[in-house]
């Protein structure tokens, strides 16, 4: 997904890629994340950090080696429309299962629908998140439940921040208080952190637009992912590139780690049984400045198989 556009408004919540990916080569498997992650929303599956690992569960000794930010953002995916939905699907490559979305938009809100098939005679260990890359503007604010008041530090490119897996105080992550990382700085502060923090109690998060007062909020089951990730990227990566990027993800997941290999040291991931299916839904909604609407919601959607 490239653009996320609410055209009553003309507003533009996805971080438009930087290249023309109809004119240019597109990535091949294991191609480096950092050359191509201009833009847009990806998934990262089965793991978000480069991973190799060795695994003895019941079906056996598996060794597997999976590339950075996972196996589906840099491989072609088929899709069909209909009149009223998007359906994509891809086959893993280290691993046979299929991975599948179907897109579906309601009044204001947009909706993915998930569904993952182990192909496989074996069990398959996995982390998910979404990478939503979105615009921001300087003044934009996160939108966060209150009662979040740590963080855990993955990393950073400030080392003064502390060490990976450090506990930091939310929102201003030291004691100087100089900097609070709720409220989205100008890009030149060249600082980019990766955190995760327990899921907000409300299942929502989202961030406000200062430059239009628009808001986006991403909704989702907390008793199947505990976790937020937040990837907050304000022109510190990547470090070698002509122009770092300017923007944040909110990544709900099933672990406070990008790799996989740590996650099952942390009993912090998913799987999925032989043969097995699995469902979840993200819903994505766009709401007006003052339209308070979506906080009136019964999360009764909150569906699963």
């Amino acid at each position: 997904m490239v653009e996320l556009l609410n055209k009553k408004s003309g507003t533009q919540f996805l971080l438009e890629p930087s290249r023309d990916y109809n004119q240019e080569m597109l990535p091949s498997y294991g191609a480096e994340y950092a050359q191509y992650a201009s833009g847009g929303f990806d998934e990262c599956f089965p793991t978000i950090r480069a991973t190799t690992y060795r695994s003895n569960g019941v079906s056996g000794e598996r060794n597997y080696v999976f590339p950075d930010h996972g196996e589906l953002w840099s491989i072609p995916w088929t899709y069909h429309l209909s009149d009223y939905a998007i359906y994509l699907s891809v086959r893993g490559v280290r691993s046979d299962y299929e991975f599948k979305k179907k897109i579906t938009l309601h009044e204001h809100t947009v909706q993915i629908e998930y569904t993952l098939v182990n192909m496989s005679e074996h069990i398959l260990e996995y982390l998910w998140t979404p990478q939503p890359l979105l615009q921001i503007h300087p003044g934009s604010q996160l939108l966060l439940d209150e009662g979040i008041h740590s963080v855990f530090l993955e990393w950073s490119t400030d080392a003064a921040i502390g060490e990976q897996g450090s506990s930091l105080p939310w929102p201003h992550l030291d004691d100087t208080q100089k900097m609070d990382y709720r409220i989205v700085p100008e890009p030149d502060v060249e600082r980019a952190v990766k955190l995760y923090t327990h899921a907000p109690r409300s299942g929502e998060c989202g961030l406000h637009r200062k430059d239009t007062g628009e808001r986006i909020l991403f909704r989702y089951d907390t008793e199947q992912f505990p976790y937020l990730g937040l990837w907050l990227c304000y022109g510190g990566w990547p470090a070698d590139a002509p122009h770092s990027l300017y923007t944040i993800a909110l990544q709900p997941g099933t672990s406070r780690a990008d790799s996989l290999q740590t996650a099952l040291e942390r009993e912090e991931y998913s799987e999925i049984g032989v043969h097995e299916v699995k469902e979840w839904s993200l819903w994505i909604d766009i709401l007006a400045e003052g339209d308070d609407s979506v906080y009136s919601k019964k999360h009764t959607a909150y569906e699963t198989k």
